[in-house]
């Protein structure tokens, strides 16, 4: 996931991520990633976000910064930093099964040279399913190699002074790949969206931020019938939405 995540980050040149100081891996403590930026000495690197006018004013983690938005270099020298301090074993090898033993009570994990047992499995293969490509688009998505998906943003850097450039999309990835085909200078730049452009500055509203109401939210949340949330998490997010920095 975060190796995605950098290569999508350095292909659409994204400065600043779009979450805030304390959402990061390290699960032990909310301002570990502030704490960090304050011993190396890069609070520059933080970006005021201002929520004076919201529900989350008066709360703490608004009070000594953590809704502030940290760079993207500050967040991934803290990842790797973080990923050497973990007290996990890490192993590296293929797995090929996944069983319940006999009595229930954990799991056998077969690798391609080694067998593992564990109480608990967490699944973190990255951002799950495959680009959703318009249908007009489809029939030439792999044939034509003007048509690509975000996911490809590598390819935005053969954009020169000839091409006109459409970008299908409402959310924050569609804008962040229009302006950098504006930055690298395409001759016309086309933002195209099926609704008009919602502006947010997180995917999801802020009662779901607030630590005075995202237990509630999330205590409706896994009462849901499983079937039932991936239709919950459309409506809560309402489709794509950017931030207005932008």
């Amino acid at each position: 996931w975060l190796s995605t995540w950098n290569s999508l980050f350095t292909g659409l040149n994204i400065k600043w991520l779009r979450s805030p100081l304390l959402a990061h891996p390290d699960a032990n403590d909310a301002a570990a990633l502030l704490e960090y930026a304050e011993k190396h000495n890069r609070l520059h690197e933080i970006r005021e976000a201002d929520f004076s006018c919201s529900c989350l004013k008066a709360t703490f983690d608004h009070a000594v910064g953590l809704y502030n938005l940290p760079s993207n270099t500050l967040f991934y020298d803290f990842c790797l930093d973080l990923s050497t301090k973990l007290a996990h074993d890490f192993i590296k090898g293929k797995v090929e099964s996944v069983d319940p033993t006999s009595d229930g009570s954990s799991y056998t994990i077969t690798t391609s040279d080694q067998v593992l047992r564990a109480r608990q499995i967490v699944l973190a293969l990255g951002a799950a399913g495959g680009p959703h490509i318009p249908t007009p688009f489809t029939c030439t998505f792999d044939a034509h190699k003007s048509v690509l998906h975000t996911t490809q943003c590598h390819r935005l850097e053969e954009i020169t002074a000839e091409d006109v450039v459409l970008v299908v999309g409402g959310g924050l990835s569609a804008a962040q790949a229009a302006l950098l085909a504006v930055s690298k200078g395409a001759k016309e730049t086309i933002l195209c969206s099926r609704r008009p452009l919602t502006t947010r500055q997180f995917d999801v509203p802020l009662n779901w931020v607030n630590p005075r109401t995202n237990r509630g939210c999330r205590y409706n949340f896994f009462g849901l019938p499983d079937e039932e949330k991936p239709e919950w998490v459309n409506q809560v997010r309402g489709g794509g939405s950017i931030p207005k920095d932008y």
